[in-house]
């Protein structure tokens, strides 16, 4: 706080300090020129005082730009909405649903699937280890179903059959949702490259047999996350009977690597598509030029289509074209007649919304500095915004201006214009930072979004907003997630914060193992960097400099093989945190494998002490699970049993070790090696009442 000190407060220290430093003076009056002076002084003080405090939206902004922050706009949320059809048929890009009155858009063009799914099987070799019929999958979130069996091995195959061959020559979705409800959940992915645990391999039958089909996304990364894997067929589909089914088959085969846990499947559907809570009401797309364009969106069938050739860095409307819709798969073919269409490098295609056509005022630019168009709109979506100007020096001419989130880089030259979301708002430079507009100002770029009132509930989106797909029912299966408002000063200032509390390197220990256990798409336990003296005990060359870092997976039980893309995606995503000149060396734990022996006697007024008492032991060792090293108390054990009101007495307490490096205190405490684990292998329990 700067401005601190009123004027009155200002004066009167200034007096007091003359006092000291003058004793001679001692005419304080209003007449007196020194009082005049001091007076002076201290106005201009004040004035001071209040400019430095006025820190503005602008001053933060550019604050924030120095942290590297930038403000977040407002998200469109997202949500998953399933099909039912009885015929194949084609949904355009960004078709529009609705849950009530707000508009959901399908991003991409989406080929739907007549029936759906036939079944689904899982063999290992001729043996079946796991079967889905159509009346399973259409009931919900909950199959449960393990397409490569419990423990996966090279070579199971994964068959989905479909009642009709699938359409060649397009790209189809197939939605893959697994079961994620484990103790220890799967990190998310973050920026860098994953490497997939595992390879699968994809095929279709044809008449030419089994063939590779063309994978051309694939957001599981084999089954280990939900999402979408996007493929063309090779050829066409032919029918053949997999283990006695007919049908029309897909294929995935598990051929490299080693899952960290066995993915199992909650969902499976051909007829599944991501939506999102835009209303698009005036979209562009920039295209090579050629004599016949084709436009898929559904706003270029219902809308007004323009065209504009690029010459050079100028726009020029075309002159005449014809516009056809194919009647077979409603794609929109714009043909040019325009004599200069030889010159265009490139060709803009703007469709418009027919209401927007009307609604839609006219903007003129006149300019002089500081030109704002207020929209009066605050929905609008920050990245769909964008604008043609027209050009002073090319008569008939019209450019593209950049969108910038402020004018601080920007010369007199630069066409640029910064766009205020929050409040709808167009703004241009004002001559020196920026250029500003002179002529027509036209729109080209238009979408609104709702933010957060987008997350509405599962099922509300069920019906089509325009009347171009018959026979086709719909409906949300999750609620929306995603949508959020655009960000405040105080929220991005608030996260510019906390991620300055974050440290950018691993320099302890603990930052080495809070990295590990963050590695994107790995389920990790636990993990725990051992010190260089307990190394030594079966490392025989040691490297001082170097991290050892002991991680035990989700779901490893035993020892054994790990696929080497876990090894992988650890130490590239430590490499950006490590200390330069430091080498990291990761380990997998050495299991420890207890089994319990109890001898209890037993209340006789209480029944399922058997599982009880189980139940206990289990729970006692699942604290050990992520535990590295230390002491598996017997004491804390027989303390734990005895406290049970079902417990009398214990009469014996044995524990039975089983692994390499396990020693005995004489108090009968089991003492783990650094990079021990302990598991509890099983429980024996015998009773007596008493």
């Amino acid at each position: 706080m700067l401005d601190d000190e009123n004027y009155k407060d200002i004066l009167e220290e200034a007096r007091n300090t003359a006092i000291s430093i003058y004793p001679e003076w001692t005419d304080y009056n209003y007449h007196d020129p020194g009082v005049t002076l001091l007076e002076l002084f201290a106005f201009v003080k004040e004035s001071q005082q209040y400019f430095l405090n006025q820190i503005g939206e602008e001053n933060k902004a550019k604050y924030l730009k120095l942290l590297g922050v930038t403000r977040r706009s407002k998200m469109a949320a997202k949500s998953l909405v399933k099909f039912q059809t009885d015929e194949n048929q084609v949904l355009h890009k960004k078709s529009k649903l609705g849950a009530g009155n707000l508009c959901f858009e399908i991003q991409g063009r989406k080929q739907l699937i007549g029936g759906d799914i036939k079944s689904c099987s899982a063999f290992r070799g001729e043996q079946l280890t796991g079967y889905l019929d159509k009346g399973q999958m259409e009931f919900g979130h909950s199959l449960g179903f393990r397409p490569f069996g419990r423990k996966p091995k090279q070579e199971d195959t994964f068959y989905i059959c479909f009642d009709r061959p699938l359409p060649e020559h397009t790209a189809l979705d197939l939605y893959i949702e697994v079961f994620k409800e484990y103790p220890v959940k799967r990190n998310p992915l973050g920026e860098g490259a994953f490497i997939p645990l595992v390879d699968l391999d994809f095929a279709c039958y044809t008449e030419k047999g089994w063939e590779q089909l063309t994978v051309i996304k694939e957001e599981t990364y084999g089954f280990l996350f939900d999402g979408f894997i996007r493929f063309r067929l090779p050829e066409k589909m032919e029918q053949v009977s997999v283990h006695g089914e007919e049908g029309y088959y897909i294929c995935a085969t598990l051929r490299n690597g080693i899952y960290d846990v066995a993915p199992v499947l909650t969902q499976i559907s051909m007829n599944i598509c991501e939506v999102r809570q835009f209303d698009t009401m005036i979209e562009y797309q920039i295209v090579p030029q050629s004599e016949s364009i084709e436009f898929e969106s559904e706003l270029a069938i219902t809308g007004r289509s323009d065209m504009w050739l690029r010459i050079g860095e100028i726009y020029y409307p075309a002159e005449g074209f014809q516009k056809e819709i194919r009647k077979e798969d409603g794609i929109v073919h714009l043909f040019l007649e325009d004599r200069r269409a030889g010159q265009a490098e490139e060709v803009l295609v703007v469709n418009t919304a027919l209401g927007m056509l009307y609604r839609a005022p006219a903007y003129e630019g006149n300019g002089f500095p500081y030109q704002k168009i207020d929209l009066e709109d605050l929905q609008v979506d920050y990245d769909s915004l964008q604008l043609l100007v027209q050009d002073v020096e090319h008569k008939g001419g019209w450019r593209m201006w950049k969108k910038v989130r402020d004018f601080g880089k920007s010369t007199p030259e630069d066409m640029h214009y910064v766009f205020d979301s929050r409040r709808g708002v167009i703004q241009f430079g004002d001559c020196i930072h920026g250029m500003a507009p002179e002529g027509e100002i036209i729109l080209i770029g238009y979408a609104r979004t709702m933010g957060s009132d987008g997350n509405v509930r599962q099922g509300t989106i069920n019906h089509f907003l325009m009347p171009l797909n018959t026979g086709i029912k719909l409906h949300n299966i999750c609620d929306g997630y995603g949508g959020r408002e655009e960000e405040t000063l105080e929220e991005c200032f608030l996260r510019a914060r906390t991620g300055l509390r974050k440290p950018d390197c691993a320099v302890t220990g603990g930052d080495y193992e809070e990295y590990a256990k963050k590695t994107p798409g790995l389920m990790i336990e636990g993990c725990k960097v051992l010190q260089i003296k307990d190394i030594r005990r079966f490392v025989k060359k040691v490297d001082e400099t170097a991290v050892y870092l002991v991680v035990k997976p989700y779901g490893q039980e035993e020892e054994g093989e790990i696929g080497n893309g876990f090894y992988l995606n650890i130490r590239n995503y430590l490499e950006r945190f490590r200390l330069i000149g430091s080498r990291i060396y990761i380990f997998l734990p050495e299991y420890v494998y207890v089994e319990v022996y109890v001898e209890a006697v037993v209340k006789p007024q209480y029944l399922h002490y058997r599982e009880r008492l189980e139940g206990v032991v289990r729970g006692f060792f699942d604290g050990y699970r992520s535990r590295f090293g230390g002491m598996v108390g017997y004491s804390e054990l027989y303390g734990c049993i005895d406290r049970q009101e079902y417990i009398a007495g214990i009469r014996s307490l044995n524990l039975d070790t089983r692994g390499n490096g396990v020693k005995r205190d004489k108090d009968g405490n089991i003492l783990l090696s650094p990079n021990a684990v302990a598991l509890l292998k099983n429980v024996r329990c015998s009773f007596v009442f008493g």
